[in-house]
C-alpha cells in the first residue's frame, strides 16, 4: 500500500503544529475544486533555501516541494519570451502557469541555466560495485566518467517506473542520487 507508506512524510509533516494547519485548511477547502498546482496556504514558508531572498526579487512564484519553497519561474526573466513562440495550455492547464516557464526551458536547451535544486534529497551511494547497483535499479547508464550526471528512472521489482533521479558520479566509486523524498531514500534502503 504505497499510498500508505509513512515513509513518504517528511519529518515536518508529522509535527503536531503542522497537522493542525494542514487540518484547518482541508476543512476551509473541503468542497472545493483545487487545482494540481494551486499553492498551499498554510502553514508556508517552513523551509527556504539560502538563495530564497534574491528569487523574491527576482519575482519567482514558488510552488513548495517537501516543505521547501521552490521557484517556478521568475518574472525577471519575462525578456526570454522575446522572439519565442510558446505553447499555450488551455485555461484549466495555465492556471498556476506563465509562459516564461516555457521560455526558461528552451533557454536551458540553447544556452546554459541554472536551478536550485535544494529541496530535492541528496544521497550518497558508494563503495565497491556501487555503478552496478545503481543500474540494477535504474533505466540509465549509470557507469560514466567522473563528474558526469545521468537523468534516470528509478524502477520497482516488475520493472515499473518508481520515480526520476539524478545520479552524479564523484569518484569511482561514490555515486551522489538527487531523490525526490523519502520513498527513494526507502527504495534504496
Amino acid at each position: 500500500l504505497h499510498e500508505c507508506d509513512v515513509n513518504r512524510f517528511e519529518p515536518h509533516q508529522l509535527a503536531p503544529e503542522y497537522v493542525l494547519a494542514r487540518d484547518c485548511q482541508n476543512f476551509v477547502e473541503v468542497y472545493d475544486i483545487l487545482h494540481p498546482l494551486q499553492p498551499s496556504g498554510a502553514p508556508r514558508p517552513i523551509r527556504t533555501s539560502p538563495f530564497h531572498a534574491r528569487q523574491q526579487e527576482l519575482g519567482a512564484f514558488f510552488l513548495e516541494a517537501n516543505g521547501w519553497e521552490r521557484p517556478q519561474w521568475y518574472e525577471a526573466n519575462a525578456s526570454l519570451l522575446e522572439g519565442r513562440s510558446i505553447p499555450t495550455p488551455n485555461d484549466w492547464a495555465a492556471r498556476h502557469w506563465s509562459p516564461i516557464v516555457g521560455a526558461e526551458a528552451q533557454a536551458t536547451r540553447e544556452t546554459v541555466a541554472m536551478y536550485d535544486m535544494t529541496a530535492l534529497k541528496r544521497l550518497e551511494v558508494g563503495g565497491p560495485g556501487a555503478a552496478a547497483f545503481l543500474e540494477s535499479l535504474s533505466t540509465g547508464k549509470i557507469d560514466k566518467s567522473v563528474g558526469s550526471v545521468t537523468y534516470t528512472l528509478l524502477l520497482d521489482e516488475d520493472g515499473g517506473i518508481r520515480s526520476d533521479v539524478t545520479v552524479a558520479r564523484l569518484a569511482r566509486d561514490l555515486f551522489q542520487v538527487g531523490a525526490n523524498g523519502n520513498l527513494d531514500l526507502d527504495w534504496f534502503t
